[in-house]
Order: C-alpha cells, then structure tokens, then sequence
C-alpha cells in the first residue's frame, strides 16, 4: 500500500479516495465561508443550524462558539462536517488550522525581538570574572577581530570545565532530534490528522469498512501522545501500545457488524485457564474455611468466596478451545458438582458460610452434611 494515500473507504467516503498523508495548501478561507459556498439541492446556500449541529455533533450554543473559534471542534466533527459538505477531510483540516493560526496572529501581533548583548568568549578565568562581555570600540579603531556580520552567526559557548559533563555529543543525540513528542491536546489539526493516516494505513486492514468519521471518534477518545518528525516530509505517528489501545476502541464501533461467534486469541486462552486454576483451588479452600471459618479473615474470605463462585466469560473461552472447566487438570476425569466452581452445591456452601444461622429473612438452607468421620464439627479446628 503506497504511503501517499489511504485506502478507500467503503461505507461513507462515496467511493473517494481520501488522502492525509499530503494536506493541500490554505487557500485564506474560514470554516464560515466554506459552509456558505456549500449549495444544497434546492439552490440555496449554506446549511440551516439543525443540519450543522446534526453533522458536527453539537449543541447550538457550541456551533455559535465554532463559528468564531473552531479549534473547539475535535478532529471526527470535522470531517463529519466534510462529509456533509462534500469536501476533502484535508481541506476542511487545512482551513481551520489557516483560520486559527490567522486569528491568533491577529489577536497576539509578535513582539519585536531586543538585540542580545555580545559575549566574547573568555580565555582564562579572569576574563570569566569580567562577565566576559565584549568592551566597545570606537569607532576609528578596528579591532583585529572576527567581523560584526561574522560574529552575529557565530555560536559563542563557555568552556566546560573538566569537572562537568560533557555535552550530549551529535551521535548520542541524533535519535531523539529525529521525532518531538506532542500531547494529543497540543498538537494542531494537521498534525492530528496525519497521525490519523498513519494509525489508518496501520490498522485499516483489520477496519475496512469504518468511515472515516469512526475513526478519528476512536482517537480523539483515546488522546495518545504523537511523535512528530522533524527531518524530511511532516510524519506523525502513534507508539505501538497507543496502536493497541485504538484498536480496542475500534473493535467496539457501532459500525462493526456484530458477530455471532466471538473470535478469541491464544492469549484468552492462557488467562481462562489461570483463572480456572484460581478458582478450582478456591473450591478446596473453602473446605478450609468450614473446618475453621473464624481462622480466615474478611479479605481472604471474599476472595476465596468471588473466585470460587467462577466466571461465566472464562468457561466460554474454555469452551471455545474445546476445553470445559469441570475436566480441566483430573486427567479426563470431571469434577463432582461440590468441586465445580460456581455449580449450585457450591454457591449454597458459600451462603452458609456467609449467613451461618440460615440467611436473611425466611429463607433458610439446610445444614451441610458432616466432612467425614475424620472431621470434627463446624467451627471447630
């Protein structure tokens, strides 16, 4: 897949090609003006509010906001409202940032930059003393020095006393200039939108059919960090755990179709069968725990108790591999139904041990029978 474009979005792109990668330049416009040239079918101009608040997602106390100050706008209405205009994502992306960056340059002018002071460089210590600044010349003397021109562009630095580190040397230092890292909060619309073709051109393989829209729901939700970088054409891209994350939101989109069956990973797997483990040795310590309740704390009971109740979401897993609970580690053998976590006989063993005298109100389950001949009565050591 080429790097200059994504691919096509199937459900609400209208079979346009739809690229971030290379955001088209400005064209001094405002999200205002490109609102008006919209024409609906009927000839006339523009869109009503309750078209705009449907298409951005607002109230419309925030679209009277937008209108003067649109960074308020997260990144998926944008181009919710690019759809409903029938413009590119990046040209609705590049007029708002063209119009923020104008707006903030008008309201805070840039100030005029004071002329810094000159510094020799000091060549002993004593010069250091001096402030190392550099002592006027008249003007009929010229100085057997470095040019005024020269000196200006010339980066003058103190000596690094040997007792210091050293600097950071170019090579150390060449993997951390290659990217700037940005939270999602400060980085602008185009970078925002480029780390949206980069995470889309990862992960579209596993989402084909999610609009645009549902994908940039999923990042602003998410908010990751972005690596920005500095060398060559602008790349914003996401760490891999950030990626990990997304695709999980992804996953749960309304636009998915739902599936019947539940595809599980290995890992799933792994971990129902180490919760299964947790709660068959919690069924054995309850038998502990009946022998001498009062020798358990309140903690240690609620965990034995809520791991020897089982999970219904581990058996399906277990299920799914063709694996059940009740013969897991007995050899083929299954378990009795006062041994199976989560089986009627335990849960009632659980509820005497919780309400010894019988339970609340009048329901009342019978005593258990006697442990074995070995076993002395309940409470007892």
């Amino acid at each position: 897949m080429s790097s200059e474009s994504l691919p096509e979005n199937t459900s609400r792109s209208q079979d346009k090609n739809i690229s971030l990668h290379r955001l088209p330049k400005p064209n001094g416009g405002t999200l205002q003006e490109l609102i008006t040239r919209h024409i609906n079918p009927d000839g006339t101009p523009g869109l009503p509010v309750r078209e705009l608040t449907e298409a951005l997602q607002v109230s419309a106390e925030t679209l009277q906001v937008a209108r003067r100050q649109p960074e308020n706008l997260s990144l998926a209405s944008l181009f919710s409202l690019a759809e409903r205009l029938g413009v590119t994502p990046g040209e609705i992306v590049v007029t708002v940032f063209d119009q923020i960056r104008r707006q903030r340059q008008a309201s805070h002018p840039p100030t005029t930059v004071q002329p810094r002071r000159q510094r020799s460089r000091p060549a002993t210590p004593e010069a250091a003393l001096n402030g190392g600044l550099v002592p006027e010349v008249a003007p009929d003397t010229t100085p057997d020095l470095v040019p005024a021109n020269e000196v200006e562009q010339t980066p003058l630095t103190a000596p690094t006393p040997v007792s210091q580190p050293q600097p950071q040397t170019e090579a150390d230092a060449f993997a951390e200039d290659l990217a700037l890292k940005v939270a999602y909060a400060n980085a602008t619309l185009p970078q925002r939108a480029h780390a949206l073709a980069s995470a889309q051109q990862a992960l579209s393989g596993h989402f084909p059919p999610l609009s645009l829209a549902a994908w940039a729901k999923a990042l602003d939700a998410l908010q990751p960090d972005l690596w920005v970088e500095t060398e060559g054409e602008p790349q914003v891209t996401l760490e891999h755990p950030a990626l990990e994350q997304l695709l999980q939101h992804l996953a749960r989109s309304k636009e998915l179709p739902k599936l019947e069956l539940t595809v599980y990973s290995p890992e799933s797997l792994l971990m129902a069968r180490r919760l299964a483990y947790y709660s068959c040795w919690a069924v054995e310590a309850l038998t502990e725990i009946e022998r001498n309740p009062s020798a358990y704390g309140h903690c240690v009971r609620d965990l034995i108790f809520r791991l020897a109740s089982g999970h219904s979401t581990e058996q399906e897993v277990l299920r799914a591999f063709g694996e059940s609970i009740a013969t897991l580690n007995t050899n083929g053998e299954p378990r009795s139904d006062d041994e199976l976590p989560g089986s009627t006989s335990v849960q009632a063993r659980i509820f005497r041990l919780n309400w010894p005298n019988g339970g609340p109100g009048s329901f009342r389950l019978p005593p258990r029978p006697p442990l074995g001949p070995q076993a002395g009565p309940l409470g007892t050591a």
